[in-house]
């Protein structure tokens, strides 16, 4: 199958042009006005490699704006564990229908993707997503405060006879003794081994709370990983930052030739944006430390929050306007490099849970970014190049994603085609999702993604008269 695309406006420095985009063999063939489409079936009829390809089929994009696939590098698609909120069909669903070609899944699953067996399992569940796909492994304790077996005999011996001496008391300082022996383990092994997987991009660290039971408190494991990890991707707040920061620069300075990479996730404070951009004019890692921001930090402060109450409850937290003004600041200025949604579907019944110690963290995003970024250009904060530099050029220019980011010839057909003008109303029974809620409910915005297109292939159309949403039947691939 060939597809053309015709009369699509792209974007060349801010300027629009418009133009024709030729699919073949799930590739970009040519990007140019006025494509002829007798002239380029006599060449492919002389091409063999191209037998069978001369079927085309068009697109009219004529109002329609043409973007490189969206690639989400935090999603939460909750398979396995926790396939009532939300699967990898669903979670691509929703993704297909917010312009995202491409995600990466996070481990805190129920198991979490913590060993080489739950990583092959979850790559066998992801085969039913439409778009394409990664995975970030997670560090985990594999024991904590084990008492060691291989103490000394004569150690066991002058325990013995201090207990006849001092009683008690020498029990107690014999049971310290064995438990300081002890040792926090964790899995950097099996961390290590999956980087032998094209799939797998980085590692995931929690030193802050999270769904599932990952978190880490000892930052002096973050050395061990760093020398065998190609990125590390941090779950943080700004109490421990500095810290991190500090330990990332001095492992820079003494391994140069390390190219080990540190990436902050969903960055919400002026503090945490004042550090990263301090330690970013360090030469040594100013181009190994990148950070994201989501959309529910970019659009939402702490006011807001508080109207949407436990929907608005995210880990780390929304704040207040300055924080929020700090984020825009730091898109302007380039601390920021990504732009991605941490989509952390819940319940409704769980989010509204009457015992607020139990209400979860997280909120679902993958349908409504690209609407929130290009309502936000409507209205003069972002141009639309910023919008492909943050949620799909830096994106796959960080995680190493050949061919893919850009609209560019020989480049993967991962398109999205918006309508910028038609202004929508988000609407929770309309959303793919499954939880089928959004924090941004009944919002208008101006930006609609109309036709996305995943490795050449028609996976999603929108139609803004009767507001019918088609899912084609396709298979998205594991990113290589």
């Amino acid at each position: 199958m060939r597809l053309l695309i015709k009369n699509a406006t792209i974007f060349e420095k801010n300027k629009p042009l418009q133009t024709d985009i030729l699919i073949e063999d799930g590739v970009i063939a040519k990007i140019e006005p006025n494509i002829n489409l007798k002239a380029d079936k006599s060449k492919a009829d002389k091409n063999k490699n191209t037998k069978g390809n001369n079927i085309i089929k068009t697109i009219d994009a004529t109002g329609l704006t043409a973007l490189p696939g969206m690639i989400d590098l935090h999603v939460h698609c909750r398979e396995p564990g926790a396939t009532h909120k939300e699967d990898f069909l669903t979670a691509s669903h929703a993704a297909v229908a917010g312009g995202i070609t491409t995600f990466f899944d996070m481990p805190n699953n129920s198991p979490p993707t913590s060993t080489l067996a739950a990583l092959e399992e979850k790559r066998n569940l992801a085969k039913k997503s439409v778009v394409n796909y990664g995975f970030n492994f997670g560090l985990v304790k594999t024991s904590e405060a084990i008492a060691t077996n291989d103490l000394k005999s004569d150690k066991k011996i002058q325990h013995k006879k201090s207990k006849k001496s001092k009683g008690k008391k020498a029990s107690a300082d014999a049971k310290t003794d064995k438990i300081s022996k002890g040792k926090i383990t964790y899995n950097l092994e099996e961390a290590k081994e999956s980087q032998k997987y094209k799939c797998v991009k980085a590692v995931k660290v929690y030193l802050g709370q999270t769904t599932g039971n990952l978190m880490i408190d000892d930052l002096k494991v973050l050395e061990h990983l760093f020398l065998t990890t190609k990125m590390v991707m941090l779950h943080i707040e700004d109490d421990k930052l500095e810290e991190v920061l500090e330990l990332f620069s001095n492992y820079c300075k003494k391994n140069t030739s390390s190219k080990t990479m540190l990436y902050i996730c969903h960055v919400n404070s002026k503090k945490m944006v004042e550090l990263i951009k301090k330690y970013k004019k360090q030469k040594h890692i100013e181009d190994r430390l990148f950070c994201e921001v989501t959309p529910h930090h970019l659009f939402l402060n702490n006011e807001d929050a508080k109207m949407l109450g436990r929907l608005a409850y995210v880990k780390p937290l929304i704040l207040t306007k300055d924080d929020q003004k700090a984020l825009w600041r730091a898109l302007e200025d380039g601390t920021i490099d990504v732009i991605a949604t941490d989509h952390a579907p819940h319940t409704l019944e769980e989010k509204n849970n009457p015992d607020i110690t139990k209400v979860p963290a997280g909120m679902p995003g993958l349908e409504t970014a690209l609407p929130l970024l290009l309502n936000a250009v409507h209205e003069g904060q972002l141009t639309v190049n910023d919008i492909t530099k943050l949620y799909s050029t830096n994106p796959a220019k960080i995680f190493g994603l050949k061919k893919k980011g850009r609209l560019k010839e020989g480049f993967d057909a991962d398109i999205v085609l918006v309508q910028q003008k038609l202004k929508k109303r988000i609407i929770n029974d309309n959303l793919l999702t499954k939880c089928k809620w959004n924090a941004f409910s009944n919002k208008e915005l101006f930006g609609v993604p109309v036709y996305t297109l995943v490795n050449g292939n028609l996976a999603y159309e929108y139609d803004k008269f009767t507001d019918k949403k088609t899912l084609h039947d396709i298979q998205g691939r594991e990113i290589e």
